[in-house]
């Protein structure tokens, strides 16, 4: 799986299964430009068009309805026998034959087209999901990306208009050289940062258009995790596709016993050629299958067991990895939020700290102004960063979970 997707995408799990399982997958700042009323599930649906007609194949796989009734196709049987004797009876024979389900194997059919339907729901949500990852990791990369190009394009904004009060001041000779100095190399280092966070903008941007086909961001997206996410957990389509391939192996078995081998029935035409003229006779035929023994092959019942404890191994490691998983995004959410509290603080203090320096006076003080203001900004960005941070740990957790956009 490519690495850009390894925060919302899931690890896959090697798993022996009778199915065919799909290969592979704000109200803390406002955007800049034209911000189109564009939902989340929208957003979503336009990734999974655009990443299907990129694929040329689609991912949602449909399985044929199994008859109920017919268990194979019509067949055509057809005999001449001739008497060795000059006054001997020849016979000739023609048969049409249909197998049928017989009353187990109806029933097995009725239930793999209901677990056909499951599968395929299934199939589909877990695509959803797929695109769900993608769609959220891009969009986050884009607004992570966006909201540090706008803080860095503050920062200098800012330190542009502290180069130019303190101009005035250090000609003036109110501030010595080495603090111009320091001003100047900090406008050099926001300069530099603010380049970073541009390019990264860009590629952000790129890859969100890529992955959802448009340049169009969703109105509102931020997200509200489940209030009991294990119970959405045990729903994860991972999780189903695993328990349906162990239904599925156990009706493959149940349709490989021998009580439900197929019926045949057949129309027959028959005509006897003799001496003392031809005789015709039409019947109907019926081949029922008798059950002695055991249902079903060791050789089956071997195949069954291995399947299913590789199955019930990848459920279980599946669940494991999904669980820690869950409990890990939980466990940084709980510091993330617990570090806003802090930044919190620390903003408080640091703005006070600056009001108090300022009234200093000498070359030590300048230093000390400088520090505190620029830990201030410093802060304040990493304050804004973490309570969009805290959104996309719920998104991650929704995504962990099985929930899609």
């Amino acid at each position: 799986m490519p690495t850009p997707f390894k925060r919302f995408l899931l690890p896959s799990h090697k798993s022996v299964t009778l199915i065919s399982l799909l290969t592979i997958l704000t109200p803390f700042f406002i955007f800049s430009g034209n911000v189109q009323a564009l939902t989340l599930a929208e957003l979503q649906a336009s990734a999974q068009q655009h990443l299907q007609q990129a694929q040329q194949d689609s991912t949602q796989q449909r399985y044929a309805k199994l008859s109920s009734w017919l268990a194979g196709g019509v067949s055509l049987q057809a005999s001449a026998m001739q008497s060795n004797q000059s006054l001997g009876t020849d016979e000739y024979e023609v048969g049409l034959f249909v197998p049928i389900n017989g009353p187990t194997a109806r029933t097995t059919v009725k239930q793999q087209n209901a677990l056909t339907m499951q599968l395929t729901e299934t199939l589909e949500k877990r695509f959803a999901l797929f695109t769900s990852g993608l769609v959220r990791e891009a969009l986050w990369q884009r607004v992570m990306a966006q909201k540090s190009y706008d803080l860095e394009q503050q920062k200098q904004a800012w330190l542009a208009q502290q180069l130019a009060d303190n101009k005035i001041r250090f000609e003036a000779g109110e501030l010595t050289q080495v603090a111009w100095s320091q001003w100047q190399l900090q406008a050099l280092y926001a300069e530099r940062a603010f380049a970073i966070a541009e390019a990264k903008l860009e590629q952000a941007v790129g890859y969100y258009r890529d992955v959802t086909g448009t340049d169009e961001l969703p109105e509102q997206f931020i997200e509200t995790p489940s209030d009991d996410p294990m119970s959405v957990l045990n729903r994860h389509p991972d999780l189903v596709l695993l328990r349906l391939s162990m239904q599925q192996a156990t009706l493959a078995l149940n349709a490989s016993s021998h009580s439900a081998s197929p019926w045949t029935v057949g129309m027959v035409a028959r005509q006897l050629r003799g001496p003392s003229g031809n005789e015709n006779l039409v019947g109907v035929s019926v081949d029922i299958p008798l059950s002695i023994g055991n249902e079903n092959s060791q050789a089956d019942v071997n195949d069954w067991q291995t399947s299913m404890a590789s199955m019930q191994n990848a459920l279980t490691e599946t669940q494991l990895a999904l669980l820690q998983q869950l409990k890990q995004s939980q466990r940084e959410l709980t510091q993330v939020q617990y570090e806003v509290q802090i930044l919190e603080r620390q903003v408080a203090l640091s703005q006070a700290i600056s009001q108090q320096q300022q009234q200093q006076q000498g070359e030590v003080a300048q230093q000390l102004i400088i520090q505190s203001l620029l830990e201030q900004q410093n802060l304040t960005q990493e304050l804004a960063l973490a309570n969009l941070k805290i959104a996309e740990i719920k998104a991650k957790i929704n995504q962990i979970s099985g929930k899609a956009l």
